[in-house]
């Protein structure tokens, strides 16, 4: 089933939201692995930047927590939808960001994510938290794009949602790459 426009016949199908044709979602899901590329947005009080080849660090001690520039940082994937890729990108995360807490917010998806062996194994563990996305931002349990989810980049509830003071937004096409 298409996750965007819910068509079951792929065949020659182009989703009115998509450009491109439909595809067996192993080949988005293998394709999205070989392309993407880590470019992460590190928000926090002094503004958003772009970090691209940052070195994060633990900061040893008890507290545990990843350190950027001094302050504790928290990874954001913000996905409503059962995306085939979304169970690789956060072990991919978490195996070469081990350190990082890692917030995952959903929607219409909330029986696929925490049913969903290996995320529901980091959240058994305490490495992933579950948060909801407020009904008010979807429809039908997902985000109208890019305005619903640009939305709820803005909104209090996604930055009340956390106590680190740097945030690091990943997506289901994110990658993260050894060294």
């Amino acid at each position: 089933e298409c996750d965007t426009c819910g068509a079951s016949d792929f065949r020659g199908h182009h989703c009115q939201r998509n450009i491109a044709p439909h595809v067996s979602h192993s080949v988005v899901a293998a394709a999205s692995m070989f392309v993407a590329l880590l470019a992460a947005l590190v928000v926090s009080l002094d503004g958003p930047r772009l970090v691209v080849g940052y070195t994060f660090r633990s900061p040893g001690g008890s507290e545990g927590g990843m350190l950027v520039d001094g302050a504790r940082v928290s990874a954001v994937i913000i996905e409503p939808r059962s995306m085939v890729t979304l169970p690789v990108v956060i072990m991919n995360l978490h195996k070469r960001l081990p350190d990082l807490k890692v917030y995952l917010f959903h929607g219409g998806n909330k029986e696929y994510v925490k049913t969903q062996p290996d995320i529901k194994a980091l959240a058994d563990k305490g490495i992933l938290a579950y948060r909801a996305i407020d009904e008010s931002f979807l429809s039908k349990g997902q985000f109208e794009y890019p305005s619903g989810y640009n939305k709820f980049l803005v909104s209090p509830q996604l930055w009340e949602s956390f106590q680190e003071s740097h945030v690091l937004i990943f997506q289901c096409d994110t990658w993260v790459c050894p060294s």
